[in-house]
C-alpha cells in the first residue's frame, strides 16, 4: 500500500520522506494545529497519518540529506484549508 500525504495527497514516490505524526500527544495536538486538523477529536485517526517532507521548512531538519526532523520540528507550509476546498470541487 502506497503511504499518500494527509495534506496533499502526494505518494511516497514524490517526496523526500514522509512522517509519522507524533505519539507525544503534546505535539501530536501542535502538529494537528498548524496545518488545520485542530477540530478532530479521534486520537487514532491520526495513527497511520503520514505529512510529506513538502509541509516542513528547512530548518525543521538536523540534517537536510536524511531529512531527520529535529524535536522541536512542526509542520507548517500548506495548511489543510487548500486539501479540503480541493476534496469538495472534486466531490
Amino acid at each position: 500500500m502506497t503511504k499518500m500525504c494527509i495534506i496533499c495527497g502526494c505518494s511516497e514516490d514524490e517526496v523526500d520522506k514522509m512522517f509519522n505524526f507524533p505519539t507525544n500527544p503534546e505535539k501530536c495536538a501542535s502538529w494537528q494545529q498548524c496545518m488545520g486538523f485542530a477540530g478532530i477529536k479521534d486520537a487514532g485517526f491520526f495513527i497511520r497519518k503520514k505529512i510529506c517532507s513538502r509541509h516542513f521548512t528547512p530548518d525543521c531538519y538536523t540534517d537536510e540529506i536524511s531529512y531527520t526532523l529535529t524535536k522541536s520540528a512542526v509542520p507548517t507550509l500548506h495548511p489543510a484549508v487548500a486539501l479540503v476546498k480541493k476534496e469538495v470541487e472534486v466531490d
